[in-house]
């Protein structure tokens, strides 16, 4: 008996607001910013013994708020431009004026990771305990946000998987009629609600180790545990059609996880070392 598979139909159009179609993709990425604002606002509030610690100030909820938006910003212009820079630059040479039409797709997430980094050194640059427990926060609450961006992926139809023969297997028409690796599911679950769980149950656990509470702990962790989940995900994958695989086997993608987990193990070496907050 031949196999059926499911074959993707999604719309891509969550609903029409007036004559103007809302994307399921947009309207995702709104969900994952409510997610990261108010958990983070959640967990501030739950731990505000630990954020306290500053005698620059309480780190409040507002300030969080106010960086979060700065952050979403550098996120939107970092996943971008190491999109055009590193996945499409052939493109994008010849087509500069649709450099800033990233409402077109074309996102890099490792790109979005630099951009909230860089937002993070340029407005809190010179305050350590703000930075990195900001970026601490974002770092829990951002897997969810991953999680419903990937679901948008999916019923886009787009970031396919590799062709695989499995009773789950998907068929995008919109591609092509082979079944394929529903990898977009299996990120939205991987670098999304999993994630979030290993993440949310080491900050507790942190939080509750005075010994071990410094601010950056969470980033490097996030950083380790995303690059090493996504940099197996990608062997269900299909690596973008301009790049190819590196060495025949690995993506891009992949290349930037290890840099990822490098980096990770770095900034957890740097914050094991003791550090007097109340020298910020």
């Amino acid at each position: 008996m031949e196999q059926t598979f499911f074959s993707h139909s999604f719309s891509p159009v969550a609903f029409y607001f007036f004559d103007t179609p809302i994307l399921w993709y947009w309207l995702n990425y709104l969900i994952g910013y409510v997610l990261v604002l108010y958990g983070g606002i959640w967990f501030i509030g739950k731990n505000d013994n630990y954020f306290n610690k500053t005698q620059n100030g309480e780190l409040t909820t507002l300030e969080f708020n106010n960086f979060l938006i700065f952050a979403w910003l550098g996120l939107f212009f970092g996943a971008r431009l190491i999109y055009v820079v590193f996945y499409n630059f052939d493109f994008y040479k010849s087509h500069l004026i649709e450099i800033p039409q990233f409402w077109k797709g074309g996102m890099s997430f490792h790109g979005a990771i630099l951009g909230i980094f860089i937002t993070g050194q340029i407005l809190l640059g010179k305050n350590y305990f703000k930075k990195y427990a900001f970026l601490d926060v974002i770092s829990i609450f951002a897997p969810l946000g991953l999680m419903f961006g990937r679901i948008g992926n999916f019923i886009n139809g787009e970031l396919i998987g590799r062709p695989a023969q499995l009773p789950w297997s998907v068929i995008f028409p919109k591609n092509d009629l082979i079944p394929r690796h529903p990898s977009q599911l299996y990120e939205a679950f991987g670098e999304g609600l999993f994630l979030f769980f290993i993440l949310f149950y080491i900050a507790r656990k942190s939080l509750n180790n005075h010994s071990d509470n410094r601010p950056g702990i969470i980033s490097a962790y996030f950083l380790i545990f995303y690059g090493f989940i996504r940099f197996l995900i990608e062997f269900f994958r299909e690596p973008d059609p301009q790049i190819g695989y590196f060495f025949s086997i690995f993506t891009l993608g992949q290349i930037f996880c290890l840099a990822m987990i490098l980096l990770g193990g770095i900034l957890l070496k740097l914050r094991s070392i003791r550090i007097d907050l109340s020298q910020d």
